[in-house]
């Protein structure tokens, strides 16, 4: 169905699904495009003039007016209906992913909607029919769509990202070349506020040769920026970054443009010219990613020493046959907390006071055996021969006496060392941190933080990897 607008003709035939509305506060014709599922057709007649002479705003207003009554709804039930509704589902969860800052949500919801107007075009002689009538490969991209849009909604950003990534490989699968003009991506294209000039880059399928006026343009924000390079794979534009109105942004700012793309079907009889109208996402990033603390846990080990000291033994010194044998062991307990003897350090020491073995030549002494959790000794009194003092002394005394080691164990001890980094667009960080030794907090600009203990290359715009000496930190542009 097409409709006259100042002299051109609008056609309602959607030709493939983009993000054009994914951004609530962009612009009426955004809205315009989304409710034909991100793109729009404008068929330009011979006398209507030069494709760049019609504003694009203007055209957005047109389709905006007239969509209620204009807009043909896809059949209930057919195909048509079904891309459809998970662009729709998608665009909302993209949505909502700006709004609470979750980047890796924005990037794989923008590729899952690439992929839907890559299956659009792909299988547009299908659109009409039953989902239940569909053909087999029709099914299996209905399939592997319901599975990846599945997907966005888990709460982990790895199963995220898997199913982005799902999406770009589908959407590349079904490129094609032919003459309809397709975008291989709608984004997100992320820009720096410091830069005054910026190209936007964009690839995919563009097939017509575009003279003077009649060249692609973007439109961000109701101002156009013709192409200033392009080519059957490929567009460039670019844009001043002051017209953004995105001066060092507190945080990531989104922007809706529309590129609009002037081409001509092959299949027509009649001289017109036709525009595809392609959303594409922009971002523009804050000053910088935000700050990180690095925390590294440092374990060093120090030795403790103690002497420990049996209990008193007394040997009948009038008993000069029979050894008196007396051992040092240590308990479970102090097994348990990391105790043992150090060999060669035992030693015999004389009981305390009177009855004390003070004369050293009464006794016989001699070192039975010593290990880590025992050392044993012996005293037996000496033949009265070999030390007569005795006779004077104690004799059929008693004397107390007891064993002494050098008990030793290595205590383990952490401390945690913290470095503060600023985290600048496209730097690198590198810590010589082994696995399990440290922890890294990040916080974007204008959002809570992150805590992370292992690699994680989830996020769009930062990647943290290990190897097996240590942790590096990407900062977007990789």
């Amino acid at each position: 169905m097409r409709y006259v607008l100042a002299g051109l003709i609008v056609s309602s035939a959607l030709v493939l699904g983009g993000c054009a509305a994914i951004v609530p506060a962009t612009q009426a014709g955004a809205a315009a495009i989304a409710a034909h599922g991100g793109a729009a057709t404008v068929a330009v007649g011979a006398g209507a003039g030069a494709v760049a002479g019609l504003a694009a705003p203007e055209i957005y207003k047109a389709l905006k007016r007239d969509q209620e009554t204009a807009q043909e709804p896809a059949t209930p039930g057919s195909f048509d209906a079904f891309l459809a509704a998970s662009q729709s589902e998608v665009r909302i969860l993209v949505q909502r992913a700006m709004q609470a800052r979750r980047e890796v949500l924005v990037v794989a919801g923008v590729r899952a909607r690439s992929a839907i107007a890559h299956g659009r075009a792909a299988f547009r002689d299908s659109l009409s029919r039953s989902v239940s009538a569909l053909g087999e490969q029709e099914k299996s991209f209905k399939g592997e769509l319901e599975t990846l849009v599945s997907k966005l909604y888990s709460p982990a950003d790895i199963d995220v990202k898997d199913a982005g990534e799902r999406a770009q490989a589908i959407a590349y699968r079904l490129r094609s070349s032919g003459a309809v003009p397709l975008l291989n991506s709608n984004g997100p294209i992320f820009l720096f506020p410091s830069i005054p000039s910026q190209s936007i880059n964009v690839s995919g399928n563009f097939p017509a040769s575009y003279t003077g006026e009649a060249v692609p343009q973007l439109t961000i924000g109701g101002k156009s920026y013709k192409a200033f390079d392009h080519g059957p794979d490929r567009l460039s534009f670019a844009v001043p970054t002051l017209e953004l109105n995105a001066a060092e942004p507190a945080e990531i700012l989104w922007k809706t443009g529309v590129i609009s793309v002037p081409w001509t079907p092959p299949s027509r009889f009649f001289s017109a010219q036709e525009i595809e109208q392609l959303g594409i996402e922009i971002a523009v990033l804050p000053h910088s990613f935000g700050r990180m603390s690095m925390d590294h846990t440092i374990t060093t080990t120090r030795t403790e020493e103690k002497t420990r000291v049996s209990r008193e033994v007394s040997p009948d010194t009038a008993n000069t046959e029979a050894p008196n044998r007396q051992c040092l062991v240590l308990a479970p307990q102090e097994l348990a907390e990391g105790w043992r003897i150090r060999p060669g350090t035992s030693a015999f020491v004389p009981g305390a006071g009177r009855a004390g073995l003070q004369n050293m030549d009464i006794w016989k002494l001699g070192l039975l055996s010593e290990t880590e959790q025992a050392v044993c000794w012996r005293a037996s009194a000496a033949d009265m021969a070999d030390a007569p003092a005795i006779q004077s002394a104690y004799a059929g005394g008693r004397a107390e006496w007891r064993i002494s080691a050098t008990i030793w164990r290595e205590v383990k001890e952490s401390g945690i060392t913290r470095k503060n980094v600023d985290l600048a667009w496209g730097s690198r960080h590198y810590f010589r941190y082994p696995a399990g030794t440290w922890k890294l907090r990040y916080s974007k600009t204008g959002s809570a933080a992150t805590e992370l203990a292992a690699a994680d290359e989830s996020h769009p715009l930062i990647r943290v990897s290990t190897d097996s000496s240590g942790v590096t930190v990407r900062i977007y542009p990789f």
